[in-house]
């Protein structure tokens, strides 16, 4: 899997953990666990890439991130892409229904 495909799932992941449970922080730890299959390297690269796009904050020890936090704007973004969607099949359905 690419780095891109495992930067999604773990910014869902985490959205998805803050609306459920309020919960705006994870270790990198516990995401590489959700990517069984994939080395912890290329997990690490995708939260750097996160990082970098302005979605996480991401504390550093040793090189490797440690602690993560989930930032609004990524929330905000998660929600605005869900009402989107939403909005769109919408629109869709009444088309077919012309």
């Amino acid at each position: 899997m690419k780095a891109c495909k495992i930067a999604d799932k773990i910014i869902c992941s985490m959205c998805r953990d803050f609306i459920e449970q309020g919960n705006q922080f994870s270790c990198a730890s516990k995401l590489v666990t959700l990517f069984p299959k994939e080395p912890p390297h290329l997990v690490h690269a995708a939260i750097r890439m996160l990082d970098s796009d302005g979605l996480l904050s991401v504390h550093y020890s040793n090189n490797e991130p440690c602690e993560i936090a989930l930032k609004i704007q990524s929330i905000q973004e998660c929600d605005e892409n869900t009402m989107l969607k939403k909005g769109y099949r919408f629109v869709k359905e009444i088309r077919d229904w012309f």
